[in-house]
């Protein structure tokens, strides 16, 4: 169980222990805190429709890139001998 629903029912038993009806406080109580206007429900759907853009305006490089890679074995902005190349003495055969 998430931290927001233990909260959810920790703010219910509070409301529930201060009523003259705790079994209604408690029921009205959770519910606001999971379906009402600020709930739960309505925090995690703005949660997830707030992650859903499928815009990407990298995604014409990234496909450039990826043909690259598929074509040649490498980026198409490596340059040979450049300082980020890989250290390659310890192939080099021993037995000259």
């Amino acid at each position: 169980m998430n931290y927001d629903v233990r909260e959810a029912i920790a703010t219910a038993e509070r409301a529930a222990a201060r009523s003259s009806q705790p079994e209604h406080a408690f029921s009205n109580s959770l519910s606001d805190e999971i379906l009402g206007r600020d709930g739960l429900r309505n925090r995690y759907l703005q949660d997830a429709d707030a992650g859903r853009g499928t815009a990407d305006i990298t995604g014409p490089l990234t496909s450039i890139e990826q043909s690259s890679v598929l074509r040649s074995g490498s980026f198409s902005t490596d340059v040979r001998g450049s300082p980020f190349d890989g250290e390659s003495s310890f192939k080099e055969r021993r037995d000259k």
